[in-house]
């Protein structure tokens, strides 16, 4: 027997975190793994650059830092473990 209406989807936590809590859990949880944070300014050439050689690489808009972290890889002539992809620089060597 129904007994009160609810709304479609999950209920609401009775204690949800505010924004600059969860930022600084997120962070914590991050620095814990080892992960470092890089803040990068470019100018806006530079930034559509970027995401040219991103979405040519079939890099998503959420794997920024892999694609950056694969590209550093690969510039230094390292071993890179995720998928393989082919900078406009490779192309023309070969």
């Amino acid at each position: 027997m129904i007994s009160e209406k609810r709304g479609p989807g999950r209920p609401r936590k009775a204690k949800t975190l505010d924004g600059p809590t969860r930022s600084k859990r997120v962070r914590a949880r991050r620095q814990a793994d080892g992960t470092k944070e890089l803040r990068l300014l470019v100018d806006a050439e530079t930034a559509e650059l970027f995401h040219a050689l991103r979405e040519q690489s079939h890099f998503s808009r959420r794997e920024q830092s892999d694609f950056f972290a694969a590209m550093l890889l690969k510039v230094a002539g390292r071993k890179w473990l995720g998928p393989e992809f082919v900078l406009p620089i490779e192309k023309e060597v070969l």
